[in-house]
């Protein structure tokens, strides 16, 4: 998927796209918004006052050097006191299969925001931006999407009120975490689904080598024997 097609599948509601990466990474150009959204750029430092409602949505670049990429707590001091339902697309430049998943879930948690996609971006056409990540600011756990917050979902039906803080960390960790470490795997089984491939491309190529090595030295012998003189010729 590309980023384009990541956004639109979270623009619903949204009139502006708040793009908090580090100054010199201008993403801009790939965003492709529709007329009906504008584009601002705002130090992460200034966010948290901008970033409040649903109708905006944050946009950053984190990866492994802080002088170039966001740090996970930089974009949850963004979200953390905006309102329930607004969201952050967050762009990893970590390989996948190097995603420290407990430096974004632990912040994200703590900013009470659930991580509600995960998705990988082989075909982004960003070099070095490997995954986006969707956040949205939470009260209570949004509908489960998999066994891991299903034991809240008759209390939620129930009781329509925020989460108990405590419960509601362990809630959004164990989600948080599923949904990260989901990504990386499939990460890891999609690589290794490649090197089987290059085994297994390998070992015909060295099949076929060893096949005509055979038949080579097949070919040597028959010349050998047909050039041989016959015994007592030469007496």
């Amino acid at each position: 998927m590309r980023l384009p097609e990541v956004l639109a599948l979270h623009l619903s509601g949204v009139r502006e796209v708040v793009d908090v990466s580090r100054e010199g990474v201008d993403l801009a150009a790939r965003y492709a918004l529709p007329d009906d959204v504008s584009h601002r750029r705002c130090p992460v430092t200034d966010a948290a006052e901008l970033v409040r409602t649903p109708d905006r949505l944050l946009v950053g670049l984190l990866g492994p050097e802080p002088a170039v990429h966001l740090q996970a707590a930089e974009v949850a001091a963004a979200l953390a006191g905006a309102a329930a339902g607004t969201r952050g697309v967050l762009l990893l430049a970590w390989p996948v299969d190097e995603l420290p998943v407990h430096l974004l879930a632990g912040p994200m948690v703590a900013a009470r925001c659930q991580v509600v996609d995960a998705i990988p971006l082989g075909t982004a056409g960003i070099r070095g931006v490997s995954a986006a990540v969707v956040v949205q600011r939470v009260d209570r756990p949004l509908p489960p999407r998999g066994h891991l917050v299903d034991m809240t979902v008759a209390r939620r039906t129930a009781h329509p009120v925020p989460e108990p803080a405590d419960e509601l960390r362990t809630v959004l960790r164990m989600a948080n975490e599923h949904r990260l470490t989901g990504l990386v795997t499939r990460a890891v089984r999609r690589r290794l689904r490649e090197l089987e491939e290059q085994v297994e491309r390998q070992r015909q190529r060295l099949d076929e080598r060893d096949a005509r090595l055979a038949e080579l030295e097949r070919e040597l012998a028959r010349q050998a024997t047909a050039g041989a003189p016959a015994e007592g010729a030469d007496r």
